[in-house]
């Protein structure tokens, strides 16, 4: 391998460092989200929201860096244009000189784990957010009122008790 070969080796493996330690952020965010979820606290809700989008942003970012280093990668190896895309970085490491392997394959398991922390904390955060919607609809429907007629809003935001509204008054 030439210098630059081993130059966008290296630089794929500080990428995947980063996008590991990315995910690892998004990890501690999705555990505070499941902890605000918990004590149902909206500002903390709200908080991760923003920055879990912020988060999100940057590794969709780093993630198109990430293909372009892998093609780059594959084609310096004398694999045909975009094939590095396609492949798995486990797979693409089997072509690399040997020596270029092991910070490689380490810097693999760091963001595969980093990956899996994430999907499980967020399979938890599914669960909480679908056990408190259920909750949510259990109680509104308890305390709405048992009237046949849907309730609207008035232009002063009151609800109104009424036959259905034209299209026209909805609308102004």
């Amino acid at each position: 391998m030439t210098t630059m070969e081993s130059k966008r080796v290296r630089d794929l493996q500080r990428l995947l460092e980063q996008l590991g330690d990315l995910y690892g952020e998004l990890f501690a965010l999705v555990r505070l989200k499941i902890e605000g979820l918990r004590r149902a606290d909206v500002n903390c809700l709200t908080e991760c929201a923003a920055r879990e989008g912020e988060l999100l942003s940057r590794l969709r970012e780093r993630d198109s860096l990430r293909n372009q280093l892998m093609d780059a990668v594959a084609g310096e190896v004398g694999l045909p244009v975009r094939a590095g895309r396609t492949m798995t970085l486990t797979q693409l490491t089997t072509r690399l000189c040997p020596s270029q392997r092991p910070g490689l394959l380490q810097a693999v398991d760091k963001l595969r784990s980093a990956l899996l922390n994430v999907t499980q904390a967020n399979r938890v955060a599914g669960a909480i957010s679908r056990e408190l919607l259920n909750h949510l609809k259990w109680i509104l429907a308890a305390v709405k009122p048992r009237n046949s007629e849907p309730g609207v809003y008035s232009g002063e935001g009151a609800i109104v008790h009424g036959g259905a509204s034209s299209l026209l008054e909805l609308v102004g």
